[in-house]
C-alpha cells in the first residue's frame, strides 16, 4: 500500500507544474486578447477619424447614411455627382420626368444616344449608371425597380465603341525611363519604376507603402523579396476591397536588387518606403520621357509588366492573373498584350531602341551605382 502511495506526492508536484503552467498559458493567452483588443480598438478609431475627416461638414446627401456614403472614396463620389448631375439637367432640359420606371429608362436611353452620337466613349455611360445606381439602389439588381431598356442601349454603346488599353512597352523602354531618372539622383524613383513593371501594382498602392510592408527573405518560406499591399491592420484597402496581398520580387530580371532593397528596409517601420509622392514621381517620370522623346504615362507599367512576362515565357497565363489580381481572363486580357510589344517598339527609331537596349543590359550597374559604358542621348532624339 506504501509503495503505491508513495509515488502520490510526485504526481500532486506535476499537478500543480501543470496547473501553473496552464495558468501561464492562460495568462498569456488573456496578454495577447488584450493587445488584439487594444489593435482593434486603436484601428476602429483610425477608420472613424478618417472618414470623419473627409466627411466633415457634409450632412446626408440624398438620404445616404455615414455607411452608404462611405461605400466608395471621396474622389470616386465626386465624379458620381459631376455625372449624375449632367444627366439630371439634360433630361430636365428636355423636359422628360423621372417619376415611373419607364419614364426614368426612356431618359436614360435617350441620353446615352444623344452622347454616343456626341462622340463620348461607352465608359461616360458605365460611370453614369454607377452613379445612377449609386443614388438610387433599388434600380440595381437587388433591387425592385428596373431599367432594361438602357442596360440594352449601353451594351450596344460598348459594342460600337470598344475600350481601347493602354499600350504595353517592352522591358527596354523601361530600363531607359529608369537610366534617366538615375541620371537625374532619382535612384529611388528609378526603382520605384522597376518594381512597378514586375509587379504588375497599381501607382497608388505601391506609393504608399511602408518600410514594414517590403519583406526579406526569410530562410525556410522565399529566397525572394517580398511587398505586402494594403496591410489589414491598415485602413487602406485596395482597388477592388482586398488586404494583404503579397507580391514576391522574383522576376528574374530583377534579381541583382538586393542590396538596394536592404538600404531602403533600414529606417522607421512605418516611414514611407519611397520618400517622394505620386506628384513628385509623375513630373519626374514626364521630364524623363520628354529626354527620351517618347509619350508613357506610369499606369501603362501595369499593361507592359503582364506583356514582358507573357512574351519572355516567364509567368504563364494563370500566374500573370494571379500577379495581377485580375478575376477573370477577360479583365486579364485588356492589359496583358504581349503580341504588341514587339510592334509598338518597333516604331522607335534605331538610335532610340539601340540606347534602349543598352539601358537594359546595364540596368544592374545603373542602378546600384556601378561602372557602365558611357550613354548618351543621340541628337536625333533629345538634341542633348
Amino acid at each position: 500500500m506504501a509503495m503505491l502511495c508513495e509515488p502520490a506526492a510526485p504526481a500532486q508536484h506535476e499537478g500543480k507544474e501543470s496547473t501553473s503552467s496552464g495558468s501561464d498559458s492562460s495568462g498569456s493567452e488573456a496578454a495577447l486578447g488584450a493587445r488584439k483588443e487594444q489593435v482593434l480598438k486603436k484601428r476602429t478609431k483610425h477608420r472613424l477619424a478618417k472618414y470623419l475627416a473627409r466627411m466633415e461638414g457634409q450632412a446626408e446627401e440624398d438620404g445616404l447614411t455615414f455607411l452608404e456614403q462611405a461605400a466608395v472614396g471621396l474622389k470616386v463620389r465626386q465624379q458620381y455627382t459631376k455625372d449624375l448631375q449632367a444627366f439630371l439637367d439634360d433630361a430636365a432640359r428636355a423636359r422628360l420626368p423621372l417619376v415611373t420606371d419607364g419614364q426614368t429608362d426612356e431618359a436614360l436611353v435617350k441620353y446615352f444616344n444623344k452622347e454616343y452620337l456626341a462622340g463620348s466613349q461607352a465608359c461616360l455611360g458605365n460611370r453614369v449608371m454607377a452613379a445612377f445606381l449609386d443614388r438610387w439602389p433599388e434600380f440595381g439588381r437587388l433591387g425592385k425597380r428596373k431599367t432594361p431598356r438602357a442596360w440594352r442601349a449601353l451594351k450596344g454603346w460598348r459594342r460600337l465603341t470598344p475600350g481601347k488599353s493602354r499600350k504595353a512597352h517592352a522591358l527596354p523602354v523601361w530600363a531607359a525611363i529608369t537610366w534617366r531618372l538615375i541620371m537625374r539622383r532619382q535612384v529611388r524613383m528609378g526603382i520605384f519604376n522597376l518594381v512597378q513593371v514586375s509587379t504588375y501594382a497599381r501607382p497608388g498602392e505601391l506609393i504608399r507603402l511602408t518600410r514594414s510592408s517590403l519583406i526579406p527573405p526569410t530562410q525556410g518560406v522565399t529566397k525572394y523579396w517580398s511587398l505586402l499591399l494594403s496591410p489589414e491592420e491598415k485602413v487602406e484597402r485596395s482597388k477592388t476591397g482586398s488586404s494583404d496581398d503579397s507580391l514576391l520580387l522574383d522576376s528574374p530580371w530583377l534579381q541583382w536588387l538586393g542590396p538596394a532593397l536592404h538600404v531602403m528596409k533600414q529606417g522607421p517601420a512605418e516611414e514611407n518606403l519611397w520618400g517622394f509622392d505620386y506628384p513628385q514621381y509623375v513630373k519626374q517620370f514626364r521630364n524623363c520621357c520628354q529626354d527620351l522623346q517618347i509619350h508613357v504615362v506610369p499606369y501603362q507599367a501595369r499593361h507592359s509588366g503582364p506583356s514582358i512576362d507573357r512574351a519572355r515565357v516567364l509567368r504563364t497565363q494563370d500566374e500573370v492573373q494571379k500577379r495581377g489580381r485580375w478575376a477573370s481572363h477577360k479583365s486579364l486580357a485588356r492589359y496583358e498584350k504581349a503580341a504588341r510589344l514587339a510592334s509598338t517598339y518597333n516604331q522607335l527609331s534605331l538610335l532610340q531602341r539601340t540606347l534602349f537596349q543598352a539601358c537594359e543590359d546595364h540596368i544592374e550597374a545603373i542602378v546600384l551605382g556601378r561602372a557602365f559604358p558611357e550613354l548618351t542621348l543621340p541628337p536625333a532624339i533629345g538634341g542633348q
